[in-house]
């Protein structure tokens, strides 16, 4: 079946992973890249995508204290993303445990680039971090 053919859109995207009790904020940060990595090869990345851009955050769960990575990225659909659904379960099966993905088409570029570039800046929470985060 041939999808019609749409303009570059750009698109808000965030992707998480599954705490996991005892990782360090680095462990947490390199599962959710690498399983990043692996999504991108895959064919149905390429089929909706052509590239974009992101940013990580890595915070302290409030609810189990745990760290809980993610990446805010602006992605450029090439095509209409009607299989959701299976890019869900791409994600699931490079992460092993993941399904959390958020995709919605930006309208304002400008605003869209913002919401993605701010958590770069975003100061950490140490409040909310034990001595044992802070190591």
């Amino acid at each position: 079946m041939r999808h019609a053919p749409v303009p570059v859109t750009p698109c808000s995207m965030v992707l998480t992973v599954k705490h996991k009790d005892g990782e360090t904020a680095l462990q947490s940060f390199r599962r959710l890249y690498d399983a990043f990595k692996k999504l991108i090869r895959r064919k149905l990345w390429k089929r909706y995508f052509l590239g974009g851009l992101w940013s990580f955050e890595t915070l302290v769960s409030e609810k189990d204290g745990c760290w809980h990575s993610h990446m805010h990225l602006i992605v450029f659909r090439k095509r209409w993303v009607t299989e959701l659904d299976a890019l869900k379960a791409d994600w699931l099966a490079v992460t092993g445990d993941s399904h959390n993905l958020y995709l919605k088409q930006i309208q304002d570029i400008r605003s869209g680039v913002k919401e993605c570039v701010k958590y770069m800046n975003k100061p950490s929470d140490f409040d909310r971090m034990s001595p044992d985060h802070i190591r």
